[in-house]
């Protein structure tokens, strides 16, 4: 595979493995280019880390249900690969932890916080105690669509990068960018036009 540039893989090397697992993780691993890998956090029943996209398993899991309602030794004991290939049958649900412990010294990390209006009360502090044990807060960035989210992560740890994940430039975006980098506004046209720690993404 040519690639020339550094790249993050989406959820790991998810076009070769399910998404969010250790084997998309590992496959992400194995290409030299890869020089981040993005993933989505929430937390589960017993306030754990977990490494999901789906507010529900059922997309990707053997089991029906919310991710939220089942514990970390539930999670890593459904089926999250099947629906991928066969060849994935049986891997677990994982746990951020495992994806920190994988990664170590290999690659940077995209953490995805998967929250909104307070729905993981203690996911910031969460990811971020994780962060600090593993010595993982100057070499990753936490991502969230929740504003608030990415407040409490700053307040918990000043130092880590944030960035928030936005469907389209609200207004004024722009503007405001400019008057930061104190470019005046009718030369907007010669500005670039993204903003420092926004993350534009087609959805969620």
């Amino acid at each position: 595979m040519g690639i020339a540039n550094p790249c993050c893989a989406h959820r790991g090397a998810s076009g070769l493995a399910p998404e969010n697992t250790m084997a998309a993780m590992k496959k992400a691993l194995t290409f030299p280019f890869v020089e981040w890998i993005e993933l989505d956090v929430q937390l589960s029943k017993d306030g754990v880390p977990v490494v999901m996209h789906d507010d529900t398993v059922n997309r990707t899991t053997d089991r029906k249900g919310r991710v939220a309602d089942f514990t970390a030794a539930e999670l890593a004991s459904m089926d999250a690969g099947s629906w991928f290939s066969p060849e994935f049958r049986g891997e677990p649900v994982p746990t951020l932890e495992q994806v920190l412990e994988l990664t170590a010294g290999k690659c940077r990390l995209n953490i995805e916080l998967k929250t909104y209006g307070g729905r993981y009360p203690g996911i910031e502090a969460a990811v971020v105690g994780l962060l600090r044990r593993h010595d993982r807060i100057r070499n990753s960035v936490i991502t969230s669509f929740d504003p608030l989210a990415l407040r409490r992560v700053k307040e918990a740890e000043r130092s880590i990068r944030t960035g928030l994940i936005i469907d389209a430039a609200p207004p004024g975006l722009e503007q405001a960018r400019a008057h930061r980098r104190g470019v005046p506004v009718d030369r907007l046209d010669q500005a670039d036009g993204r903003a420092d720690g926004v993350v534009p993404q087609g959805g969620p």
